[in-house]
C-alpha cells in the first residue's frame, strides 16, 4: 500500500504506476485533455455499472477540466495528481482486474476512485461549492 503521511487511507500498490504517470499528465495540457476525453467516454459507457462512483468520477473529470483551463486553481497539486492518477487507473483496461471481465473489471477501479475521494474529500467539497457559486 502507498501511504502519504497525511492521507487517511493507504492506496493500493497497483495505483502507484498511475499516480506516478499522473505527475507527467498534469504538466502537459495536451496529455491531460486526451485523458479527460478518454475518461469521459469510458465513464459514459459504464454509467450504470459504476453506481455511486459515477458521480464522483464525473466530479473528478470536471475538477481536472476546470484546473486545466485555469478556471479553478484553489486545489493542491497533490490532490490534482491523485485525481488524475485515479482517472488514469480507471481508463487503463489492464489494471489489477482487466476490463474484459465486464462488471468485475470495474471493482478495482471503483475501489481506487473511492480511496482517492476519501483522500481529497475536502478539496472536492470546495470545488463543488465553487461550481455552485457558494464559495467566495
Amino acid at each position: 500500500m502507498i501511504q502519504h503521511n497525511d492521507d487517511p487511507e493507504p492506496m493500493p500498490e497497483e495505483f502507484a504506476s498511475s499516480h506516478r504517470r499522473a505527475e507527467r499528465y498534469v504538466r502537459s495540457p495536451g496529455k491531460l485533455r486526451r485523458l479527460l476525453e478518454h475518461g469521459a467516454r469510458k465513464a459514459a459507457a459504464n454509467q450504470g455499472r459504476l453506481g455511486e462512483a459515477w458521480e464522483e468520477l464525473m466530479t473528478f473529470i470536471r475538477l481536472l477540466r476546470a484546473w486545466a483551463s485555469r478556471d479553478y486553481r484553489d486545489v493542491s497539486l497533490k490532490a490534482i495528481t491523485l485525481v488524475a492518477g485515479a482517472l488514469l487507473y480507471f481508463v487503463n483496461p489492464f489494471d489489477l482486474i482487466p476490463d474484459f471481465l465486464g462488471v468485475f473489471g470495474l471493482v478495482d477501479d471503483i475501489t481506487v476512485l473511492t480511496m482517492v475521494v476519501s483522500s481529497v474529500r475536502g478539496e472536492l467539497r470546495r470545488f463543488r461549492q465553487w461550481e455552485e457559486g457558494t464559495l467566495r
